[in-house]
């Protein structure tokens, strides 16, 4: 017997998500900052759950999540990181205009960049969800790994 899939509105996944949003935008010292955020149905990318978009240097942004990503989501805790995640990529933005503007947002310099600062933001969200919950980290690099 197949189980139903139960419908979520977006009210109900914004209130899965929100307390998260505020936590982490307040202890990240982005309180200051005009955030929104929506949920989609699509983004570029077959594996993309969220994305962030940021007006130059102004301290705005806006966050775009996949409903289909939300839902697939079965945990807070995965929620969560993603949200730090995102959120992360927020203060890492100088980082990307960079890539964008300097280097074109192409070639091998470009793409090694842009892994980098993916795989930093990777690493300081679960070092962060780590620390709020007093939990001990999996190692999240080693110098033996492949850039």
């Amino acid at each position: 017997m197949t189980k139903a899939r139960v419908k979520i509105t977006d009210e109900e996944r914004q209130a899965r998500m929100q307390p998260f949003m505020a936590y982490w935008m307040d202890r990240l010292g982005l309180g200051g900052w005009d955030i929104s955020w929506e949920l989609v149905d699509t983004l570029p990318g077959e594996a993309t759950l969220a994305i962030v978009t940021q007006q130059g240097s102004y301290t705005t942004a806006h966050v775009k999540f996949t409903r289909k990503g939300v839902d697939g989501i079965p945990t807070p805790y995965e929620i969560e990181t993603v949200i730090i995640h995102e959120l992360l990529h927020v203060l890492a933005n100088p980082l990307s205009v960079f890539e964008r503007d300097e280097l074109g947002g192409a070639g091998r310099t470009a793409e090694r960049l842009h892994a980098a600062v993916e795989r930093v933001v990777d690493n300081i969200s679960m070092i962060l969800y780590n620390l709020r919950y007093n939990r001990i980290p999996e190692p999240v690099y080693s110098p033996s790994q492949k850039e």
